[in-house]
């Protein structure tokens, strides 16, 4: 029976949940968390794959912004990617994948970014890791500072309400410092932030702390605590900082005093941190930090000029590109980059290349979390002018490493 492609109708949502229940192992959905997709997920934008009036194949996007070095672009942030395990290794996903390029081509938007379960999967269509992401850990006896505290403000505990009022601005300010971040609608705000976390466990209770100066807040820190005793009837508690901002330097710090202020809490994690997190500089024992690594956003180039031109550069240069893009034809060929601090301009050119790369790495280099050097060691990229690798480093470099706080 031939496998249709096609955005998803009205009167669909059920077949659509029941697909992705059974695509990825999930107990069935319940119609609070229908609720939740009604509220967050753009439903005109997804897309499925129908075999006898059955949905087989799901996918979807949210029509984001994403902070890229000087700005941010539109952003498709693809979701819910998932085939039923009947229906794997027939072409579904290269198919849904394909259109949907095309839909966020015909959209306007520059670039497309995702977390992805299987990492080697999306390389094939574009995406490259552009971004890692952090686990942190601080045991207590380790979470004294090198110094005596250096901000002006204090934090203090709100509720729900207050937080859905201010955090949104604090959190649009603290997302132009660090590329990755993706811009929040109020329903995000609603049902993925504030709302109760689905990891939360029973005896968990949840704060928000926000840092205030007088000239208003500047960051905040919404966390989880866990109060425990050890075999010994010690004090064994943790606390787990779900999300930490800061508009400021100085407002992070704060925030992290707060956390490792805590009582009776043995240990504070972090997740989703970047991977250059202050933290570590701000404790007397810097080397007690725990990190682990693993992958955090994923992002591919749909317009590449548009793309190029979008971001501001370290340094003036320019660069010459010959990509390599099988989904989307438009950008396979040449690219000339010209760009600095105050801008950059971005052609389709006939003339030699610097470098030769896939759309995959270009997406990997993008925010300035991979060298092209780094690239060109593991054999995914070609330079064939000398000092290329050097000069496309230079222009893409980023003072803060990317990252993005939140799965979608």
């Amino acid at each position: 029976m031939e496998i249709e492609i096609r955005m998803k109708r009205a009167g669909e949502l059920d077949g659509y949940a029941k697909a992705l229940t059974q695509a990825f192992g999930w107990p069935p959905v319940t119609e609070a968390r229908l609720d939740r997709i009604r509220a967050t997920v753009p439903m005109e934008r997804a897309i499925v794959a129908v075999e006898g009036g059955r949905i087989v194949g799901t996918a979807a996007a949210f029509p984001f912004r994403m902070s890229v070095p000087g700005g941010d672009v539109p952003t498709a942030g693809i979701t819910a990617v998932a085939v039923v395990p009947t229906h794997r290794r027939q072409g579904v996903l290269r198919r849904m994948m394909r259109h949907q390029l095309d839909d966020v081509h015909a959209r306007g938007e520059p670039a497309a970014a995702l977390w992805a379960s299987e990492g080697s999967i999306y390389g094939r269509y574009g995406y490259g890791l552009a971004a890692l992401d952090a686990h942190l850990r601080v045991d207590a006896p380790w979470g004294r500072f090198h110094r005596d505290p250096w901000w002006a403000g204090r934090v203090e505990l709100i509720d729900e309400e207050r937080a859905a009022a201010v955090l949104p601005e604090v959190y649009e300010r603290s997302r132009a410092r660090r590329p990755g971040m993706m811009s929040r609608t109020e329903g995000w705000w609603r049902h993925r932030v504030l709302a109760p976390s689905p990891d939360q466990a029973a005896d968990e209770h949840r704060f928000i702390g926000l840092y205030v100066e007088d000239a208003g807040a500047e960051g905040y820190a919404i966390y989880r605590t866990r109060f425990a005793f050890d075999q010994h009837g010690n004090f064994d508690g943790t606390l787990t900082a779900q999300e930490l901002v800061g508009a400021t330097d100085a407002a992070e710090a704060a925030l992290w005093r707060h956390c490792l202020d805590r009582d009776l809490m043995a240990r504070v994690l972090a997740e989703h941190r970047p991977p250059d997190d202050p933290l570590r500089s701000m404790l007397a024992d810097q080397h007690r930090v725990a990190a682990t690594l693993s992958g955090n956003l994923w992002v591919r180039l749909v317009d590449v000029p548009a793309a190029l031109a979008g971001r501001r550069y370290a340094s003036e240069g320019a660069i010459t590109f010959r990509i390599a893009d099988r989904s989307c034809p438009w950008n396979d060929g040449s690219v000339r980059l010209e760009g600095g601090p105050d801008g950059a301009r971005c052609t389709t050119v006939r003339r030699g290349p610097d470098l030769v790369l896939s759309a995959a790495e270009l997406g990997a280099a993008y925010l300035g979390g991979t060298t092209f050097t780094s690239l060109a060691a593991g054999g995914r990229v070609e330079e064939l002018v000398p000092g290329a690798l050097a000069r496309a480093d230079a222009m893409f470099a980023s003072p803060r490493a990317p990252s993005c706080a939140q799965i979608f």
